[in-house]
């Protein structure tokens, strides 16, 4: 582990692995959850309104959910490298289904694509079936997002064969307190951040 030491006030200390610093980019990791019926990414974990979300299509294959969860940028942050999401995800029924994910920004006028993640597909065994969906997000060239830009993430289900009723959660603090799941109730985001030093 590599201490870098910022001599300017203003700035915060931040530690980065060795690797990290060698590579020049590091994950950093954020949280997915709901305030005040808003859909919310943050660096600290936090108590959310609402932990899960909860659609039932009907019997109808199809794509679900497309919740935007945003972040304002407070100062420019650069990503470039593979990110990491991950979706807790519950189901009564029997069906085909991946995670579809977005990482985009937004500058209040124009939404641009950053990068698509898209997820391997699952068989849910029916009643009680849980799983944590994941897919990774492939940056290859630096993108940056300017202070007061919006970084946005998009969440969807595709739900291939079946269209039953599912949750994902997105629990911060991992409560569970609905007692819905239990594989971790925490959807994460883990982006790769460019590391000046």
């Amino acid at each position: 582990m590599v201490d870098l030491i910022d001599t300017n006030q203003a700035q915060p200390l931040v530690n980065y692995p060795y690797e990290d610093v060698r590579s020049g980019t590091g994950l950093e990791l954020y949280y997915l959850g709901m305030i005040a019926g808003d859909e919310i990414i943050s660096n600290n974990q936090f108590f959310s309104d609402d932990t899960f979300t909860h659609s039932n299509p009907g019997g109808t294959p199809g794509t679900y959910l497309d919740m935007d969860f945003d972040v304002t940028i407070n100062r420019a942050i650069t990503l470039r490298g593979v990110g990491i999401i991950s979706i807790p995800f519950k189901t009564n029924n029997g069906q085909d289904l991946h995670l579809l994910a977005y990482l985009r920004k937004w500058n209040g006028t124009t939404e641009t694509l950053i990068a698509t993640g898209t997820g391997k597909t699952f068989t849910s065994t029916g009643a009680g079936y849980e799983k944590m969906l994941g897919a990774t997000f492939s940056i290859p060239t630096s993108t940056t997002i300017k202070k007061g830009e919006v970084l946005r993430v998009t969440i969807n289900i595709v739900l291939e064969t079946g269209g039953y009723e599912f949750w994902i959660c997105h629990d911060p603090f991992d409560t569970n307190e609905m007692g819905l799941i239990h594989v971790s109730s925490t959807a994460a985001l883990q982006l790769p951040i460019r590391i000046d030093v």
